[in-house]
């Protein structure tokens, strides 16, 4: 259907499209069904977008009850922009199955759940975090324990809060629920941070997504909303090898393999 904004005519009318180019009206024949040509990027792009919302809706479904809704209306376009370009650089045109590195989607480290409330503006000085082997470490820097978390005014305790998403991209699985560890620290005595450290015990084979979440409280009652509630992705990484076996995870089908 073709409209009139008072001086052009856009969109199309039958066999024609009009447009506007340069302030000029410019009419063209329509393309028909079929006859578009699409690039050898534009199929790998096409191909990988629907994948990558899948993997985006696994990450907020997963995270849920600590995002509580309180992200951004921009999450999941930032989470898209990011993640679809790493399946289509991942994946091999010719055969159209993914060879994903250790180090495929390190780019989504520092990405905020909520862009109104950046966890680097609230965590001060963020954990070491290394993997090694089958054994993910996060570490507090010691000697900074006052710097850690900026406190708002009407609190008077934090919940951080490690939540390790796992996935196995090949099988197209994920955590039913993801692992987490919290540590409750009070306005006043943040030296139970200093120094110390969380492990988590990873398979071979998955997609490690690490997120720290902040929640303020004011004795019981959560003071987080939808303008402050700082959390983001701090860590991803894939751990060498493939999954073999069982475990004591419960798993998720996301109704796609990446392989």
């Amino acid at each position: 259907m073709g409209l009139f904004d008072g001086k052009h005519f856009t969109g199309p009318v039958g066999p024609v499209i009009f447009r506007k180019r340069k302030g000029k009206q410019v009419v063209c024949a329509r393309p028909l069904p079929g006859t578009m040509k699409q690039t050898e990027s534009t199929k790998k792009a096409s191909g990988t977008f629907g994948m990558a919302s899948s993997i985006v809706k696994h990450i907020k479904e997963a995270n849920s009850a600590e995002i509580m809704s309180y992200h951004d209306g921009t999450l999941h376009n930032r989470l898209m922009t990011e993640i679809n370009p790493i399946l289509s650089q991942c994946r091999d045109l010719a055969t159209m199955r993914y060879s994903f590195e250790v180090n495929s989607f390190s780019q989504l480290a520092g990405l905020d759940f909520n862009a109104e409330s950046p966890l680097r503006k609230y965590l001060g000085f963020g954990p070491r975090i290394s993997l090694e082997k089958n054994s993910l470490h996060v570490k507090f820097p010691a000697g900074q324990s006052k710097k850690k978390i900026k406190f708002i005014k009407e609190s008077n305790s934090c919940d951080l809060t490690l939540s390790l998403l796992l996935f196995r991209l090949k099988d197209g699985k994920r955590l039913k629920e993801p692992l987490k560890q919290t540590i409750v620290v009070a306005k006043n005595d943040q030296d139970l941070l200093d120094a110390k450290e969380f492990i988590f015990v990873v398979p071979d084979g998955c997609l490690c997504l690490l997120s720290i979440f902040l929640k303020y409280y004011d004795y019981n009652q959560l003071l987080n909303h939808p303008m402050l509630s700082p959390a983001a992705i701090c860590f991803a990484e894939l751990v060498p090898g493939d999954f073999e076996g069982e475990d004591l995870n419960v798993w998720r089908d996301m109704g796609q393999q990446f392989d």
